[in-house]
């Protein structure tokens, strides 16, 4: 976020409970400071609810769940009954494809283009 000033980018980390340490509130609490930026919104998922729906949108294998993977989603994706699907995404697992491992330049690049490619801001008014 912090090398991407456009004000239309917005994000949303959703901090889930799953490494066998515990402390994952107080974890979650002390490690979201790291993410400083008012176009983010953090949330906490004791359930790992998120985690679950989305290993079927990203298809994940049979019991993997969606956690530590960066989502990104067209401008006006909305979500009513079920996650919408993104328009692209990587990860930090070992059971996803190989190919959409995190790489912070290419998401970078990707986002940068999703952005370019959007409606521009209406002039203001005089």
């Amino acid at each position: 976020m912090a090398k991407i000033s456009d004000p239309y980018l917005e994000g949303f980390v959703v901090w889930v409970p799953v490494l066998p340490t515990g402390g994952y509130e107080a974890a979650a609490k002390r490690e979201s400071s790291r993410i400083a930026d008012p176009r983010v919104r953090q949330y906490y998922d004791p359930q790992t609810r998120a985690a679950k729906l989305f290993s079927g949108v990203l298809g994940l294998p049979r019991g993997s769940e969606g956690w530590d993977v960066y989502m990104v989603f067209a401008p006006g994706t909305r979500w009513d009954n079920k996650p919408p699907k993104p328009a692209y995404w990587m990860h930090q697992l070992g059971s996803a494809p190989p190919d959409l491992r995190l790489d912070g330049a290419k998401l970078e690049k990707v986002v940068e283009g999703m952005l370019r490619a959007r409606k521009p801001l209406p002039a203001p008014a005089l």
